[in-house]
């Protein structure tokens, strides 16, 4: 089994999740998830996340997206995950004038994230978080 996030809606969890700024991210698909505009592969970016998560706060714990069913996510972490991706990405832009959005800048065990894929999720987590929405994790 994977782990595929979905961005609900808080107030109205059927309600699709769409944003406009959303229709050009390009993350990771799920199995159940597609790659669109609010879901993607959490697998691909969970390590990540709770890596950045874990430099913010040392007690954070492993597998940050392995919640309960019936729990969720809630937009303030969305919005903190956003800040810190952005917060890495600048340290990485600021160490490297010449960073394109088509470069690798971390492997990882899936391959590698490009600098625009990180853009892209940070912009997930940010709209999310703009909107009062909660991250649904499956797995």
């Amino acid at each position: 089994m994977g782990l595929d996030c979905f961005i609900l809606h808080a107030n109205d969890k059927d309600k699709e999740f769409k944003d406009k700024r959303l229709e050009n991210a390009s993350l990771c698909g799920g199995m159940f998830s597609g790659h669109g505009n609010g879901s993607f592969r959490g697998g691909v970016y969970e390590n990540f996340v709770t890596w950045l998560m874990e430099m913010h706060n040392p007690d954070c714990v492993e597998h940050t997206w392995h919640i309960e069913p019936g729990e969720h996510i809630q937009s303030d972490t969305l919005e903190l995950y956003g800040k810190l991706i952005r917060n890495y990405l600048e340290i990485l832009h600021e160490d490297n004038p010449s960073l394109q959005a088509k470069d690798v800048v971390l492997e990882a065990e899936y391959g590698g994230y490009y600098v625009k894929e990180l853009e892209d999720l940070a912009l997930v987590f940010e709209v999310a978080a703009e909107n009062k929405c909660i991250m649904e994790a499956w797995w």
